[in-house]
């Protein structure tokens, strides 16, 4: 069981059909106790689906900001800027956040973002 548990975590991505069949399906061929927890994990998918949602809007939220303040502090930002800004993650976007108060131009972003131009 530790085994299914295990790949179902980490490989087993089911669209909502998929999930309402697995649903289906299991009693058949598990025993009670072992359909009780896979169905936890199903729970657990959903849960852990949420979180990450919300962590990639937090970040994705946090990007937008700094690209909109940096393009209204400095005009036009480079695609290369851009590109950095869009890989960083949320804490070093909240230490951006506080840094490019004290930028004035994009020389100084691309050393606080270590870009070398």
């Amino acid at each position: 069981m530790e085994l299914i548990t295990a790949f179902f975590e980490s490989y087993l991505v089911l669209n909502p059909e998929e999930e309402k069949t697995l649903q289906e399906k299991l009693p058949e061929e598990l025993q009670p106790e072992e359909v009780q927890r896979v169905m936890e994990l199903t729970t657990s998918w959903h849960l852990k689906g949420w979180q990450q949602g919300r962590q990639e809007g937090r970040q994705e939220g946090r990007q937008e900001i700094l690209l909109r303040q940096l393009r209204k502090r400095l005009g036009t930002i480079s695609s290369e800027v851009e590109a950095k800004i869009k890989t960083l993650s949320v804490e070093q976007l909240d230490d951006l956040a506080e840094k490019i108060l004290d930028i004035t131009s994009e020389d100084e972003l691309l050393k606080v973002l270590d870009i070398k131009h």
